[in-house]
């Protein structure tokens, strides 16, 4: 008689491309979870980013266990999720994962995931306080890419709504009404015009790329990018 096989992880961190941190140091991602064929128990497939060219295999009751440190006891293997991206906790991690991975594409040159992080990062060292529709903007102003075409920012910007679906699909019976993404995007405060999607896509490159007058004069036209209260520029 087989006995039932262990179920597995239901750890919402552990999904393809989460960032995970060994407890010495190691920078990991996870692949996917699956099973041990001979008994069929749970295991995590993961890779180290310093060689991305093997696949790892650990069981999964193993891969975030407690480790006894001189520090004290800590997981074995923990999410390494990156500070910048706490403005789109408003978005589930598997959800963001799936934009930062279209920007994985071998073709790309510059316009690639690591420097979507980089600009988020960047409005993190600078106190900017990204509000939810600045901060998609950001993330998929240029997740759609063809080489040569001229509507890649038209499209990323229209794909916020189609993989909006797919994240928080609303009920069949729901009456019209503003969209869940827009009821998060609301601007909180009245004496500025709002910032919608369209008009944001594209400006992480004028913020990279103009001088600082230039970027003051397009915050007066478009207040983009608000610097977070209290926070006062290095001099």
């Amino acid at each position: 008689m087989t006995s039932t096989p262990a179920e597995l992880p239901r750890d919402p961190d552990l999904v393809p491309g989460m960032p995970y941190r060994h407890y010495k140091g190691g920078a990991y991602a996870v692949v996917g979870v699956g099973r041990f064929e001979a008994d069929l128990s749970p295991v995590v497939v993961y890779e180290a980013m310093r060689d991305r060219s093997l696949l790892w295999v650990r069981a999964a009751e193993v891969f975030s266990e407690p480790v006894a440190t001189p520090q004290g006891t800590v997981p074995r293997f923990a999410p390494d999720w990156p500070a910048a991206l706490a403005c789109l906790d408003f978005l589930p991690r598997k959800a963001v994962l799936d934009v930062l991975a279209l920007y994985d594409a071998p073709y790309r040159r510059y316009h690639d995931r690591r420097h979507v992080l980089e600009m988020f990062e960047q409005a993190r060292i600078r106190g900017l306080a990204l509000n939810p529709a600045q901060a998609l903007a950001a993330l998929f102003h240029d997740a759609v890419y063809v080489p040569g075409c001229e509507h890649n920012e038209a499209a990323s910007a229209a794909l916020i709504g189609t993989m909006r679906r797919a994240w928080m699909p609303l009920p069949c019976n729901a009456p019209r009404r503003s969209c869940w993404i827009r009821a998060r995007m609301r601007p909180r405060s009245r004496r500025r015009a709002p910032c919608s999607i369209s008009t944001c896509i594209g400006w992480p490159s004028h913020r990279r790329t103009s001088t600082p007058t230039v970027w003051k004069s397009l915050q007066r036209t478009v207040p983009c990018w608000q610097p977070a209260p209290g926070f006062r520029a290095r001099r």
